[in-house]
């Protein structure tokens, strides 16, 4: 369960600074 959630925090991550980036 930690990893997944760590997973969806790094996604999460990846996803703003996709955001910032467009």
């Amino acid at each position: 369960m930690f990893f997944f959630v760590r997973w969806k925090s790094v996604l999460a991550c990846l996803n703003h600074l996709s955001l910032v980036i467009l």
